[in-house]
């Protein structure tokens, strides 16, 4: 699981800064959102995505995208005075493809159990 993890978190970061480098196309700017992303997901995404996978035994899609969309807008909120929607609404649209991209990754590797396998003790 460890393993599946890792490569998810590298995959969803990897996708989330091509998107943000694709508006901005250049090697430095890449580099720049791959770190930004991927330390979105480690310090945000994996704490959570680890207690929802303790707690419920599975990770769904849809809290997945709600993870990634928070993860994505929250921290910028806390920052930015006044709060201006479009940016985070732009920032909240790549978290969500950063959720998005982590959990059909994770599906991808077998590495989410299916509801049915989950609800058995």
């Amino acid at each position: 699981m460890f393993f599946s993890l890792v490569i998810a978190s590298f995959v969803s970061a990897t996708g989330t800064a091509l998107i943000a480098a694709a508006l901005h196309p250049s090697l430095q700017f890449f580099s720049g959102a791959f770190a930004v992303a991927l330390g979105h997901v480690v310090i945000l995404g994996l704490p959570i995505a680890a207690w929802y996978y303790k707690e419920r035994g599975w990770l769904p899609l849809p809290a997945a995208l709600i993870g990634g969309f928070l993860g994505g807008a929250v921290p910028l909120s806390y920052f930015m005075r006044p709060i201006d929607l479009s940016v985070l609404m732009v920032m909240g649209g790549l978290g969500l493809v950063a959720g998005a991209t982590f959990w059909l990754t994770l599906k991808l590797l077998d590495a989410l159990p299916s509801r049915s396998d989950a609800a058995e003790p």
